[in-house]
């Protein structure tokens, strides 16, 4: 590749005028048999994964692994899922 400590991915965008929708593709950038050129590899379809990811990079955020409360489900940039176990409270009333 360009260097043993570079990953290249290229983006390919598909902007329909009409309807105004904007697609991604994703391909990695290969080597060719001629030294110091590089083509497209084969294209699949922007998840959301991968968008989650180039966001990560574009912001900078360390992908190192973090450690969460048992209790918490899902988290990401926007959502956080938890669960609070089943529990018997009780309740005075005041008269």
């Amino acid at each position: 590749m360009l260097s043993p400590d570079i990953k290249a991915k290229a983006l390919i965008m598909y902007h329909n005028i009409r309807t105004h929708r904007l697609d991604l593709t994703s391909h990695d950038v290969v080597a060719t048999d001629n030294a110091g050129e590089f083509t497209l590899g084969a294209g699949r379809a922007f998840s959301h994964e991968d968008k989650e990811s180039l966001v990560d990079i574009l912001m900078n955020v360390d992908s190192d692994v973090e450690f969460l409360n048992p209790r918490i489900l899902v988290k990401s940039r926007s959502l956080l899922v938890w669960y609070t176990p089943r529990r018997s409270l009780t309740f005075s009333s005041r008269k």
